[in-house]
């Protein structure tokens, strides 16, 4: 018997699903019988939910930083996902300054970066730390921010909740 061999489309939900078969769907053939072209597996497939980043930690060196100052930024990534990205060796983020605790991608970009790694794929409930070292820019104002972390910032991949990639940690310049 002839294999066939299907991926499943990201938008389906989680769950458990059958393969059916149809032959003839437009009823283009005259039979005599047109209420048998329809085959159902008995066999259950099982959608899991997907991969899903989350940055899990982050804090910075100090709290208070001057105008143009370095500080360090510290911040775990999770796949909290069931499915490895395994076959994906791209992992981006970015790093920026905002003037509320909710993060978006208009905040300032202080730091962005794709990691490539052929040999070590963030796998299912791992994580990985990143510790990179950032110089406020010339222009930013005295004030109370956030310093934000938002992981796949290019949406490369299909993930179970695409809405908590990102993270904030107060931060005051003087």
């Amino acid at each position: 018997m002839p294999e066939l061999f299907l991926s499943a489309p990201l938008y389906l939900a989680p769950g458990d699903y059958y393969f059916g078969v149809i032959v003839d769907p437009d009823n283009a053939f005259a039979e005599t019988n047109e209420d048998n072209n329809l085959a159902i597996s008995s066999t259950v497939l099982t959608i899991l939910d997907n991969k899903d980043l989350v940055v899990s930690a982050l804090s910075t060196s100090t709290n208070v930083v001057g105008l143009q100052g370095t500080f360090q930024v510290n911040f775990t990534v999770t796949n909290q996902g069931p499915v490895d990205l395994a076959g994906h060796t791209r992992l981006s983020y970015q790093i920026v300054l905002s003037d509320g605790a909710v993060i978006t991608s208009g905040d300032t970009v202080l730091h962005s970066r794709r990691l490539y790694s052929s040999s070590s794929p963030l796998a299912a409930n791992s994580s990985r730390s990143f510790s990179p070292v950032l110089t406020l820019p010339t222009g930013v104002a005295e004030g109370n921010y956030y310093i934000g972390v938002i992981v796949d910032y290019t949406n490369q991949y299909a993930e179970a909740d695409e809405s908590n990639n990102s993270r904030s940690s107060a931060l005051t310049i003087q």
